[in-house]
């Protein structure tokens, strides 16, 4: 069997056979690939169940703020507390509730990030399902329509990300106006220039760089 390793070798490979009249070899190694399918498509349960894992864990964990060598440390905590090198920056009610609703949207644009992340993996399992399908002779009719249908979702994903990133720069904003000491530590975000406005003429796209929680770890 083809290890899973070596997917996209097996779909190139099933692609330079397509072309050579469905030899024995060709029917062997689309059959291969098929088998690689299945057995990714397995592996895919414990993919799923690791992203629920990573999503509880960063509900439950503090969120760390991108970070460089000249600012010290910062956390958000999911009793919305702003942590700076450990300590927590005195906050009253309406400052506390801004920084959960910061960390609720980047919370948000994360699980959008590794849903869409994770939908890309399965689109590119059922490519290459289909291009085995067509070479053992199959119908792959349905299989066309089904990533068609899966890539337009992908792109109405990337789109819906981008109208959240409007509500996390609208959020920031109030949030640095709040509580002025988070404000070295929020990325810029520039909506025209990560995501295509719908309606101007080009066809909406998923954003070039979709703001994403901080790049740094979670800590529990």
């Amino acid at each position: 069997m083809i290890p899973l390793r070596s997917t996209p070798l097996a779909l190139a490979l099933l692609l330079a056979f397509a072309g050579t009249g469905c030899s024995e070899e060709a029917r062997q190694t689309a059959a291969d690939a098929k088998a690689t399918v299945a057995e990714a498509t397995a592996e895919g349960g414990v993919v799923d169940r690791a992203l629920a894992e990573a999503r509880e864990t960063m509900r439950a964990g503090n969120l760390t703020l991108g970070t460089t060598d000249a600012l010290p440390k910062a956390e958000l905590t999911p009793q919305g507390d702003l942590l700076i090198n450990g300590v927590a920056l005195p906050l009253n009610d309406e400052q506390r509730a801004a920084v959960l609703a910061y960390r609720e949207e980047l919370l948000a644009i994360g699980d959008a990030g590794i849903s869409m992340g994770r939908e890309g993996i399965s689109i590119a399992g059922d490519a290459l399902a289909l291009a085995a399908a067509g070479i053992l002779g199959g119908d792959t009719r349905t299989g066309e329509a089904a990533i068609e249908a899966k890539g337009k979702a992908m792109e109405a994903a990337g789109q819906a990300l981008c109208e959240r990133a409007k509500g996390l720069a609208a959020t920031q904003d109030a949030l640095s106006v709040l509580v002025p000491e988070i404000a070295p530590y929020l990325k810029s975000i520039d909506i025209q220039a990560d995501c295509k406005v719908a309606g101007d003429g080009n066809e909406a796209e998923p954003p070039v760089e979709a703001p994403a929680p901080p790049t740094d770890t979670l800590s529990t």
